[in-house]
């Protein structure tokens, strides 16, 4: 019995990290590219997600990219095939240009879209996946060309000053 209330009494002065690293994200949206072309091949996720922390209530954006390129870099005058990963965030309280993007994403979901898409090589699938909050639906657009994958190209151009490869501690 002794030896419960000994281990209780350490266990209980253990510190415990105060600072909230999970807040209960709500996933918005989810960005996928995948496939491509020209012997390069790309698996990209970006999630969207919403915290609540406290009365506030701040986007997180989460991107997982993977890149295979047959010809990656070049060695002894021959190509080297290459494969990279890389995991990166956003915090919306630091990155000005994400209030931008969401709007522009609106947009995007309400265009009309013809019926035929034409068939595209060598470029990769943009899909589009919405959550709705309280619902189990969602809302899927996929596209190769068209007025998603156009935002989405620009989006990355406005977010690319915003990525950061250490999550943000206190999200």
């Amino acid at each position: 019995m002794w030896a419960a209330v000994v281990i209780g009494a350490l266990v209980a002065a253990l510190p415990v990290d105060a600072s909230p690293s999970y807040h209960n994200p709500k996933q918005r949206f989810v960005i996928t590219e995948r496939g491509g072309g020209l012997f390069v091949e790309v698996d990209n996720t970006v999630e969207f997600s919403l915290l609540d922390i406290g009365r506030a209530t701040v986007w997180l954006v989460e991107r997982n990219s993977t890149k295979s390129d047959w010809c990656g870099r070049t060695g002894k005058r021959q190509c080297v095939a290459t494969h990279t990963s890389s995991m990166d965030w956003i915090d919306g309280r630091r990155c000005a240009s994400l209030q931008q993007v969401l709007l522009q994403l609106e947009k995007v979901r309400t265009t009309e879209r013809g019926s035929a898409h034409p068939w595209v090589s060598d470029t990769p699938l943009v899909s589009l996946l919405t959550f709705y909050e309280g619902q189990l639906e969602t809302q899927r657009l996929a596209e190769y060309v068209g007025p998603l994958v156009d935002w989405w190209k620009s989006a990355q151009e406005q977010l690319a000053p915003c990525w950061n490869k250490a999550r943000p501690a206190d999200l």
